[in-house]
């Protein structure tokens, strides 16, 4: 049975921004005056109709050969198998889903993820949980895999993302968080063992921008959980560049 999702304006907000290019943010938006381009713009909605969108546990926005893409993901096990699904929809053809990626898991955790489109398939981060310490994978267009976090084996390693930069296009840089304690980078780590580089303490973060790096690092702080979530202080930071937020 198909399900009306209206997606909200901050979850459409903060996926055009994970997706990390101007235009992904003029595709969500709508003026009186398209032509006037320092017009105040506002984000608009619409409902997508999704199958069984009961079942979606991760959901990401990003720009494959010009059109805006739907990404999101699914559980499946079968006999005492896990695996991570992950599927792509054009917004403009949201009925139009494909299966993208399907990742063994050792448990029945859902990860949290993170793609981008290479040619025809999708690069993929993805956290592997082995109990007490999980690790972060890299899965090529291929369906080859390669362990990021290698050189860091008694760490364990959450929220994997790549770096957006402008162009992402090459190696890329490979955001995460360590021990839940700081945010790091891994420099060109989806193509070969490197350690980290620690930038921020955080529990918490994304990171972007390539030489001079930005940071939007969480820390917890004393209070209700609000979704299951800890409340938290939220900080901005330059790094590497010679101004400091």
């Amino acid at each position: 049975m198909n399900t009306v999702v209206s997606v909200p304006i901050a979850l459409l907000m903060a996926a055009a921004f994970c997706a990390g290019t101007p235009r992904e943010t003029n595709i969500m938006t709508s003026t009186e005056n398209p032509a006037a381009q320092d017009a105040p713009q506002a984000f608009t909605m619409r409902p997508l109709t999704i199958a069984d969108a009961k079942s979606i546990d991760g959901i990401k926005l990003v720009e494959r050969q010009g059109q805006l893409t739907l990404l999101f993901s699914t559980e499946a096990s079968t006999e005492g198998r896990y695996e991570l699904v992950i599927h792509a929809a054009p917004l403009s053809e949201i009925a139009r889903v494909t299966e993208v990626a399907r990742i063994n898991r050792m448990l029945p955790v859902a990860p949290r993820w993170d793609a981008r489109p290479v040619g025809n398939g999708f690069e993929i981060l993805y956290e592997m949980a082995g109990g007490a310490i999980d690790a972060i994978l890299f899965q090529d267009t291929q369906g080859n895999t390669k362990r990021v976090s290698v050189e860091h084996p008694f760490e364990s390693f959450s929220r994997p993302h790549f770096i957006r930069g402008g162009q992402d296009t090459g190696p890329s840089d490979v955001g995460a968080i360590a021990d839940l304690k700081k945010v790091v980078v891994f420099p060109a780590g989806t193509t070969r063992p490197v350690k980290y580089d620690a930038l921020v303490e955080g529990a918490d973060g994304v990171v972007g921008g390539t030489t001079d790096r930005w940071v939007v690092a969480k820390n917890a702080v004393s209070g209700a959980t609000l979704f299951d979530t800890l409340p938290g202080r939220l900080t901005l930071s330059r790094v590497g560049g010679r101004d400091a937020l």
